[in-house]
């Protein structure tokens, strides 16, 4: 029988999106290297993966953790389907995420993303206002291309998650910032629009995310992750008027409901077409218990 490295090295091969396979290789070397390489797969318990969990919510969001134990339970699941193993240790392994409040931002403050574009260089001025301008994820970033990327169109085809390829539109401005970062781009093999200045290879999902947590940190003190800055899209488009619909595009929702979550369930078009449906007509005006009693609650 195969050692879980084995396992897990057979299983991150599998043919998946690139950035699935990254994300997947480093939550299993992880758990690899955490609960023994070299112990045989039929060894591993629920209690040893249960253990495995409660230490890694140590400085991780449940949300984090849970992915984990997905990411878990899907390698487990696979080794019974090939017949490695009878029962999968991690099919009770599940994480409670609390849920979040509607009302609370997830969307980095526009002032703090303003200062961190005045202090950024010219490469990561370039990377913040396309993310603000485009709404992409992290993905988008460190997975476009000189060849898909069209200045004069201001557009660029992004190839995000679940293998996606989509268009997305910017302005002017950041227009020039990509100008000013291309002019200054030191010559590469890779074709990636963003590379780093040692490796000049693709920056890496964990590269941005340090840029963009440290200069958060820099600016208020407190590190924010990429994806907050597509949130500010979606939370300012919303604010602005624009449709669920227009929201959704611009975002690349596969379904309405993840756009609905920008737009507030007690909005003013809401409370307004509430009073254009009332029910009034439907009480008698001259019933005193209808009447409206004004209550001082100082007094």
């Amino acid at each position: 029988m195969p050692t879980l490295s084995e396992a897990v090295h057979t299983y991150i091969n599998l043919d998946r999106a690139p950035t699935t396979n990254a994300t997947y290789t480093q939550i299993l070397t992880r758990a690899a290297v955490s609960l023994g390489p070299d112990r045989d797969i039929r060894l591993i318990t629920t209690l040893d993966l249960l253990d495995y969990v409660r230490r890694l919510h140590d400085g991780r969001s449940p949300s984090t953790v849970d992915l984990h134990a997905r990411v878990l339970r899907g390698l487990f699941s696979w080794c019974v389907t090939l017949g490695l193993i009878e029962m999968s240790p991690a099919a009770n392994v599940n994480v409670r995420v609390p849920s979040t409040d509607p009302s609370k931002s997830r969307a980095i403050p526009t002032a703090v993303l303003r200062q961190m574009i005045e202090l950024a260089s010219t490469r990561d001025r370039a990377i913040l206002l396309f993310f603000a301008d485009t709404g992409c994820r992290l993905g988008g970033i460190v997975t476009l291309t000189i060849p898909r990327l069209n200045l004069p169109a201001r557009s660029a085809m992004l190839h995000e998650k679940g293998d996606r390829y989509y268009w997305v539109d910017y302005g002017d401005t950041t227009a020039a910032a990509l100008t000013a970062w291309l002019a200054q781009r030191p010559k590469s093999p890779s074709d990636a629009v963003f590379i780093g200045p040692r490796t000049l290879r693709a920056l890496c999902h964990e590269s941005v995310a340090s840029m963009v947590a440290n200069l958060s940190k820099k600016v208020c003190g407190q590190a924010y992750r990429p994806h907050s800055i597509r949130h500010w899209v979606g939370e300012t488009w919303a604010e602005a008027g624009e449709s669920v619909y227009t929201i959704q595009g611009k975002l690349g929702h596969r379904h309405q409901r993840t756009t609905e979550r920008y737009f507030p369930r007690r909005s003013s078009k809401l409370a307004e077409a509430t009073q254009r449906r009332s029910i009034n007509h439907l009480i008698d005006e001259q019933d005193a218990s209808c009447k409206i009693i004004e209550v001082d609650f100082a007094s």
